[in-house]
């Protein structure tokens, strides 16, 4: 039976530098599995996406058909420090200017939990603390501020924990159990819970379109080959307003000096005569 034609939102030429970025890794660093995936950030449409390991389906040697951007959980680390200091923000208790001593910080059983530099940078400000990347300022916020229930309410806002619904097999949902103290902290910056990169990319969709969180698809649109007639067309589909202009405005700075600010942990990726902003994140193994 013929079947219908399927048009995707790859851009062949975004596609081919994202595979030749994803070759190119392979001689630098020694990874388990790695990936890249390219939204339209005023869309959500899919313009690249990769992954390595794969498989040639031209030749029947696959062992797996899953493809980790939508169907492998990891823990995100420090990525996850932009949903938790939009969350304070949207709750409205954060104060950027406020400060904590970094380094480590002793939970009430005793848990050490420590900044990747244990010695810390001092007395900083929460605004220092994200482009230093700081579990400690992160804990702070969490611990003065905010409760368990505030940050995985926000967290689900954004996505997380659910399927995306995008048109592609055997996605997983990710996990957002946490209970206790060190858990919750934890969460803080992306450890102990689960995100598939899928997830990760739509929750930033709101920091390019004023708030308002966008779903991620990568079907333009499917058509009857016989016929003619356009049987599915996708385009923008917003889902709710997840965070006000002056969250956004905020976040955007914060990133921006993460990767811009001399001696920041994202320094490394700036591009000069370009712009860039964004978040490192290392998981702990």
């Amino acid at each position: 039976v013929q079947g219908k034609d399927i048009y995707l939102t790859i851009d062949s030429n975004i596609q081919f530098f994202v595979e030749q970025a994803l070759n190119n890794s392979d001689k630098d660093f020694d990874w388990d599995w790695f990936h890249i995936t390219i939204l339209d950030a005023k869309s959500g449409a899919v313009l690249g996406t990769a992954t390595s390991p794969s498989f040639d389906p031209n030749k029947r040697n696959m062992k797996s058909y899953l493809d980790p951007n939508i169907s492998v959980a990891f823990e995100p680390g420090s990525t996850m420090k932009t949903f938790t200091y939009m969350a304070a923000m949207e709750n409205g208790v954060y104060n950027g200017s406020e400060t904590y001593k970094s380094g480590v910080y002793v939970t009430s059983d005793g848990t050490e939990i420590g900044d990747w530099n244990r010695g810390g940078w001092g007395v900083i400000s929460y605004d220092k603390g994200y482009a230093m990347s700081s579990n400690v300022g992160v804990i702070n916020i969490i611990n003065k501020h905010m409760s368990s229930v505030m940050l995985r309410q926000y967290f689900k806002k954004l996505g997380f924990g659910k399927k995306t619904g995008i048109e592609l097999p055997n996605e997983s949902r990710g996990n957002l159990e946490f209970k206790y103290e060190t858990e919750i902290y934890n969460a803080g910056f992306g450890q102990g819970i689960t995100t598939t990169p899928i997830q990760n990319v739509k929750a930033m969709t709101p920091l390019t379109n004023d708030g308002m969180l966008l779903e991620p698809y990568i079907i333009s649109k499917i058509v009857n080959s016989d016929t003619g007639e356009v049987d599915l067309e996708n385009k923008r589909e917003e889902i709710e307003r997840v965070a006000s202009t002056s969250t956004v405005s905020k976040m955007i700075q914060l990133m921006d000096d993460c990767v811009n600010g001399i001696g920041n942990t994202g320094s490394g990726y700036r591009i000069p005569g370009g712009e860039l902003v964004g978040k490192t994140g290392t998981a702990q193994i």
